[in-house]
Formats: C-alpha cells, sequence, structure tokens
C-alpha cells in the first residue's frame, strides 16, 4: 500500500475514534505528510469539530487561495488563520461569510467596509453587523438587512435608527412572537405616538404595550377599533371610555363572533363581555350575539 494512502486511512481511523487530532498529526503523521494538502483537508475533514486548520496547515498553505477555499468547504474556521493577502480577497471573505457571518471579524478592513461582503455576512448571521466598518454601520440599507434578520439587533444600532420610523416598523414586523414589547419599549419617545407602529406592536403579541405607548393613542377610535380586532387583549390597551360605546362594542364582538369558532375562545369571550362591556346595555349584546 503505498505511504500516502496509508496515512489518509491513518487519519480517517483516528480522527473517527479518537477525535484527537492533534494527537494524531504530531505523533502519526510526519512531518512530510503534514505539509500535505491531501492529508491537512482529510484531517479537517474527520475531525468532528472542524477547527484545526491553525496548527495543521503550514504558511504556505495559509497563503495558497485554492487550498483555503477547499478548506473553507469543510470548516467555517479558516478565515482567521489565513494570511492577510487573503484576508482582503473578496473571493475567499465572501466563501467565508456565506457559511459563518460571524468570520466578517476576520476580514480586510476594506472588505468590512464592502456592501455586497456585509450583507452576505448579515443574511447568514444578523450578528455580523457588529463587526461592520463604522461607516456602514450607518447605511439604513444595512441596518435593515440586520433587523430584518433578527428585531433585536435595533438595539445595536445607531440610537438615530430608532427615530427611523421605517426602521422601527421593519423590526417589529421581523420579531418572533413575544418581542416586539420589549422592542417597542427602546424606540424614540417621537414615535411612540404612532398608531401604526402600536398596531404591529399588538400583532406581535405583546401584552405589555398598555404601559409603553404614548396614553394618546388608546383615545383614538379608529386605532382602538384596529387594536381590538387584531385581538381581544388590546382592552387592555384603550381607553376605558370605549366600554360604553354601544355601537362599537356591538361591532368589535359581533366581529369575534364570526372569527372565532374555538369552544375555548368563545368561552373566553363570553367571559369577557362581563368585564368589559358596560352594563347598561350589557343583557342587549349577549341576546343580540344568542350568547
Amino acid at each position: 500500500m503505498p505511504k500516502k494512502l496509508f496515512i489518509l486511512l491513518l487519519v480517517v481511523f483516528f480522527c473517527m475514534n479518537l477525535a484527537d487530532t492533534y494527537f494524531i498529526t504530531n505523533i502519526y503523521v510526519d512531518k512530510f505528510y503534514r505539509n500535505d494538502k491531501d492529508v491537512v483537508l482529510a484531517v479537517l475533514k474527520n475531525d468532528p469539530f472542524r477547527n484545526k486548520f491553525s496548527f495543521i496547515a503550514d504558511e504556505s498553505m495559509k497563503k495558497d487561495k485554492p487550498f483555503v477555499m477547499a478548506a473553507m468547504q469543510i470548516s467555517t474556521n479558516v478565515l482567521e488563520y489565513i494570511d492577510t493577502s487573503l484576508k482582503n480577497d473578496i473571493d475567499v471573505v465572501l466563501a467565508a461569510v456565506k457559511s459563518d457571518g460571524k468570520q466578517l471579524k476576520y476580514a480586510s478592513q476594506p472588505l468590512k467596509n464592502n456592501t455586497k461582503v456585509v450583507l452576505a455576512a448579515i443574511k447568514q448571521s444578523p450578528k455580523a453587523f457588529m463587526h461592520a466598518s463604522d461607516l456602514l454601520k450607518k447605511d439604513k440599507k444595512i441596518v435593515l438587512a440586520a433587523i430584518s434578520n433578527d428585531a433585536l439587533m435595533l438595539r445595536q444600532v445607531d440610537k438615530s435608527f430608532r427615530k427611523d420610523k421605517e426602521v422601527v416598523l421593519v423590526a417589529l414586523q421581523s420579531a418572533k412572537f413575544g418581542e416586539a414589547g420589549s422592542i417597542y419599549k427602546d424606540i424614540d419617545v417621537s414615535l411612540k405616538k404612532d398608531t401604526d407602529l402600536a398596531l404591529a406592536t399588538i400583532k406581535r403579541g405583546s401584552g405589555m404595550l398598555g404601559m409603553i405607548f404614548d396614553k394618546s393613542i388608546s383615545k383614538d377610535k379608529e386605532f382602538a377599533l384596529a387594536a381590538l380586532k387584531i385581538s381581544p387583549y388590546s382592552f387592555n390597551h384603550i381607553d376605558r371610555s370605549f366600554r360604553k360605546d354601544k355601537t362599537m362594542m356591538t361591532e368589535i364582538f359581533k366581529y369575534y363572533n364570526n372569527k372565532y369558532d374555538d369552544e375555548k375562545v368563545m368561552l373566553f369571550l363570553k367571559t369577557m363581555v362581563i368585564d368589559v362591556v358596560d352594563e347598561s346595555f350589557r343583557a342587549d349584546l349577549k341576546k343580540e350575539l344568542g350568547w
């Protein structure tokens, strides 16, 4: 059996059974084969942690673009250890950040300021935004890309964007269920009278909105109707005077009666009538709804 083939088989066997690449490369693989690209790639491929590039690849390999590109297809932890010249190569850096966006941290400064590279990194990992150049961190296109992938990144962008309705709305619409309330809490006070943003927050399941938005919104009838149609829990967010508005309450509960057919939900709504509808017309409403 050729010696190189024997070495490759040895690498595969020991990586699978010992998961100790350092032991394999220093004890069983002689210096000549440790400098062999096929052997190094085999070690990377069979190492369960895929993180040994830094000590198994020699300096000449770290300058070899085709080899580095091949290594990146196996391991995401390569860009940090390659030659500086390749950290400024857009093909190499794009390959790295498309596999792990946070690898942008190890790109050259010019490429951290490259819109194409930064957008690719953010698409893979929104937290890559933190490694973009200071200039691109203030670029609205970059900011929107980050928060549309992770709404909580709104906390990491320049505070001026918390006054930008478009940016805030994208963050709220991108929020995972239950996140919107904490995002809304952090936006600039100038936007807390905006009904579009308040409604977007309610849609994403915030139960705390009533405590954090501008109280003038709660007296806006158009907002109140829209909010109640999103969720019955919005009674917590609107002015209590609306509970005495027979026309409005009739419209809302007829809407619920047609929208929901789940038995548990209907039981909840029938109980809610007692709590939120003014006593002066409560009985008439229940009769009209067939409750």
